[in-house]
């Protein structure tokens, strides 16, 4: 008998079929542990970085709010940041921050260490910024600094700076920033914004709550020059595209920075801190009540007291919708040793 007739002949046997059936659900029932095993395998060895199989593709974890920061690296010794500053000491090195974050200071080292008057924040303007780097002299400044007025322009930095030059942002927590920032407003603007009495030789500014508020929701000058304005979803997209040659760090380490770029640019100059006494000689007061007795409360105290709720009662970060990022780069940042991050 042939193996055609004798398998006909089993299958024609009631219990064949069913004998049949039971083996062939066996089979499948063993393909499919085995592909989910092996692929459970890949997965975890992909996962962990130990193996990278081509054949098989890894499954791609997902993350709400992914960031560029989630792979930097903390430069722990002065060694690794000086080791960055001097492979880009023979190309540019620029220099940006928001308001309130050593930004003076650093404009006034650098054009001490260049030895040119560069013009003030001219990186905010593409017409200034043309005309200053490109006509009226063959070599324009190695290192140059700039206050940043919002993410359009920090983006287009990011993207057009060849990855041969350096990009250091200057970060201060917000929090801190904003505080400072508003008490420079009032102290600067004594005349716009003290409302009781104003004296600016006797350095006397008193003005009461409603006149305080006025320039905090404006978002005047340094107020609105801040994280919610300068890093923004525009930004760190432009940081993922790029990949720079960048750092963040951290705007108490300004003079740290400013001796290691001397060292290659102006080994003459030390640190500059830029300290305006005149301005803060005048501490403006806040009237907290005007009857039945006037209640001043000094303008520093004032802010600490509300500093948790300024933005909130505001809404100063409406508009920050890459907020969560940031806080990732500061958290970073602060348990750094050095507070120098490369992107």
């Amino acid at each position: 008998m042939s193996p055609a007739t004798c398998s006909f002949t089993f299958m024609r046997r009631p219990y064949a079929k069913v004998i049949f059936m039971l083996m062939f659900g066996f089979a499948v029932f063993v393909s499919i542990i085995h592909d989910v095993t092996v692929y459970d395998e890949i997965a975890t060895i992909n996962y962990d970085g130990l193996v990278e199989t081509e054949s098989v593709p890894a499954p791609q974890q997902q993350t709400i709010g992914m960031s560029p920061f989630l792979s930097d690296q903390c430069l722990n010794s002065e060694e690794l940041i000086e080791e960055i500053i001097s492979r880009a000491s023979k190309h540019a090195s620029v220099i940006a921050m928001p308001a309130k974050a050593a930004g003076t200071s650093m404009k006034d080292y650098v054009r001490g260490c260049m030895k040119q008057d560069i013009p003030d924040n001219f990186l905010n303007d593409e017409g200034d910024t043309k005309t200053f780097l490109m006509k009226g002299q063959l070599h324009p400044p190695k290192v140059i600094a700039s206050h940043m007025y919002n993410g359009a322009i920090l983006s287009k930095i990011i993207a057009n700076l060849p990855s041969e030059a350096l990009l250091i942002y200057i970060h201060r927590h917000e929090r801190d920033r904003l505080l400072s920032a508003i008490k420079t407003v009032i102290q600067h603007r004594g005349h716009e914004f003290c409302n009781i009495r104003y004296n600016e030789t006797t350095n006397t500014c008193v003005l009461d709550e409603d006149k305080l508020f006025e320039p905090i929701v404006k978002k005047y000058h340094e107020i609105g020059f801040g994280d919610a304005n300068t890093l923004t979803c525009e930004v760190y997209d432009s940081i993922e595209r790029n990949s720079p040659n960048m750092l963040f760090m951290d705007y108490k380490e300004a003079v740290r920075l400013q001796k290691l770029l001397s060292k290659y640019h102006c080994p003459e100059m030390g640190g500059v801190h830029t300290n305006n006494d005149s301005i803060k000689a005048m501490r403006p007061k806040v009237q907290m009540q005007e009857k039945p007795e006037e209640i001043l409360i000094d303008l520093g105290e004032w802010l600490n007291a509300k500093a948790d709720y300024i933005s909130l009662a505001f809404k100063l970060q409406d508009e920050n919708g890459c907020q969560g990022k940031t806080r990732e780069m500061e958290r970073k940042l602060q348990s750094c040793p050095t507070m120098f991050l490369k992107v």
